[in-house]
Parts: C-alpha cells; sequence; structure tokens
C-alpha cells in the first residue's frame, strides 16, 4: 500500500487539533529529502473547525497518509525549494 507524504500544521483549536494539509509532495520515498520554502507566518484555515490561526514556520512538520482529496489545493505560500 502506497502512503503519501505532507507538510501539515495542526490546528490550534484545542477542541479540534486536526492536521491542516497544506503541501502534498507525492508519494512517500524515504530516500527523498524535501526542503521546504515559506515565510516565517502563514495564515490557515482549518476544513474541519473552520477557524483559521497564525502558524510559525517552525510548526510546520511532515505527515504520512492516505492520498489527498480530490479537492485539495496547497497552500499558495508553501512549497519545496527547486534544488
Amino acid at each position: 500500500m502506497t502512503s503519501y507524504l505532507y507538510w501539515v500544521v495542526d490546528c490550534k483549536n484545542p477542541e479540534c487539533e486536526s492536521p491542516i494539509l497544506l503541501y502534498f509532495l507525492g508519494p512517500h520515498n524515504p530516500s527523498v529529502t524535501h526542503v521546504l520554502q515559506a515565510p516565517d507566518t502563514i495564515e490557515a484555515k482549518c476544513m474541519s473547525c473552520r477557524q483559521a490561526h497564525t502558524y510559525r514556520r517552525a510548526e510546520i512538520h511532515t505527515k504520512i497518509g492516505s492520498p489527498p482529496p480530490a479537492d485539495f489545493v496547497p497552500h499558495p505560500r508553501i512549497h519545496p525549494s527547486a534544488g
């Protein structure tokens, strides 16, 4: 079974704490290193509780999961480096 890699933040709503998908990196391959390109802070809205919060770059982490939802749209300010 194929697993997939994402950059995510965790919702700051203590009653939610769902992962917020920011960027889909593709099928998980442990031999590939992805380098995050992101500003110091971003705003992201949780699709579970519908609250928006500000996140620091240090709060972005990887998560392994299922294929992305069909309507997934990556965060416009998050992407891997070109090199």
